[in-house]
C-alpha cells in the first residue's frame, strides 16, 4: 500500500452544539494500482486563525485608511512604483491621483547618481520605520528639501512603504539664515576687543568669550563654573552684586568699575551689565587703564 499526503482548503464543521469549527488535511490510502483504499483524516482546528485573518484585514485597512485621509502629505510605494497617494501629497507634489499612480520613485525623488537612487530603494526594502531627509521633484520639476518617514504596511498584494512626506525648505531657509546671522554676530564680536562674561543671579561665571589675541585672554577653563569670590574682594564682589540684582530687577543698564591683576600688570576696568532673563546676565568689560 502506498500513501500520498495531500492537503485541501479548510472546510467547516458543524459540532453538536451547532457551532461551526474549521478543519485541514487528509491523507489517501491506495494500493499499487493508485486505488484508493482508504481516506484518513487528521484534524487540525484551525478556527481561531481563520476568525483572527478578517480581524487582521480590518486593523489593516485602518491602518492604510488613517495614513490616506490624515492630513500629512503620504505616498504609497510597492515595488518602487508609487500605488496610492493622498491628496495632501498630490497638492505637494502637483499631481492628481491618477497621473501619480504612473511615477516611479525616481521621479519624485531626487538623486544626483544611480547609487544615490539604489540608497533610497534599499531603504524601501529594509521593511522598518525610520526616518530620512531628501530633496523631492514637483510635477513642474521644481524641487524641495524633504523630512521622510518609511512605514511599512502589510497589504493582500505584498508590502507597501507609506511615505510620509513633510515639505522642509522653510525651516532648511530659517536654518541656513541662522546659521549666516551667527557667523556674522561671530565676526562682530571678533572684531570687538571686549570680554563677555554670562553671569548668574549670584555671581557665577557661566560662559566666557574674549580675543585670544588679547593680552587679557585666559582660557574659558579658568573662568566658567568659578565665581565673583574667586577673583574680587568681598567689597568689590559686593558691589557688583549690586549692579547685577539691579540690573535684573529694573532691567536697565548698569555700570561698575574695579581693577583686578592680570598678566600684564594691574588694570582698570569698566563692566556693563545688561539683564539677559530672570537668572542671567551678560557682562561687557573693557580695559580702560590709562583713559582719564
Amino acid at each position: 500500500m502506498l500513501i500520498s499526503n495531500f492537503e485541501f482548503s479548510p472546510i467547516r464543521l458543524i459540532k453538536k452544539n451547532g457551532k461551526y469549527i474549521w478543519i485541514k488535511n487528509f491523507a489517501s490510502i491506495t494500493d499499487k494500482n493508485s486505488t484508493q483504499l482508504e481516506l484518513l483524516g487528521y484534524f487540525i482546528d484551525l478556527s481561531s486563525l481563520i476568525d483572527a485573518k478578517p480581524m487582521m484585514n480590518e486593523k489593516q485597512k485602518k491602518i492604510i485608511d488613517f495614513f490616506l485621509n490624515t492630513s500629512e502629505p503620504i505616498v504609497g510605494i510597492q515595488n518602487n512604483i508609487v500605488v496610492e497617494s493622498n491628496k495632501p501629497a498630490q497638492a505637494l507634489f502637483g499631481f492628481d491621483e491618477k497621473s501619480f499612480r504612473t511615477k516611479t520613485i525616481s521621479d519624485i525623488f531626487y538623486s544626483e547618481n544611480e547609487s544615490a537612487i539604489s540608497r533610497f530603494q534599499r531603504k524601501l526594502k529594509e521593511d522598518k520605520k525610520e526616518i530620512i531627509y531628501w530633496k523631492c521633484i514637483r510635477s513642474d520639476k521644481t524641487m524641495f528639501d524633504a523630512e521622510i518617514s518609511f512605514n511599512p504596511v502589510k497589504h493582500e498584494s505584498g508590502m507597501v512603504i507609506y511615505l510620509i512626506i513633510r515639505d522642509i525648505s522653510k525651516r532648511k531657509k530659517m536654518e541656513k539664515e541662522l546659521i549666516t546671522r551667527e557667523q556674522q554676530y561671530k565676526s562682530l564680536l571678533n572684531a570687538i576687543p571686549d570680554l563677555f562674561f554670562v553671569m548668574d543671579i549670584n555671581g557665577k561665571y557661566l560662559d566666557y568669550r574674549a580675543d585670544k589675541k588679547s593680552p587679557l585672554f585666559v582660557y574659558p577653563k579658568e573662568i566658567i563654573g568659578k565665581s565673583l569670590h574667586d577673583f574680587f574682594d568681598e567689597k568689590t564682589v559686593q558691589n557688583i552684586l549690586h549692579k547685577i540684582h539691579l540690573s535684573i530687577e529694573k532691567d536697565e543698564l548698569q555700570t561698575v568699575y574695579y581693577s583686578l591683576p592680570s598678566n600684564i600688570g594691574v588694570r582698570n576696568f569698566e563692566a556693563r551689565i545688561s539683564k539677559m532673563d530672570d537668572d542671567k546676565i551678560l557682562s561687557i568689560v573693557r580695559d580702560i587703564t590709562g583713559q582719564k
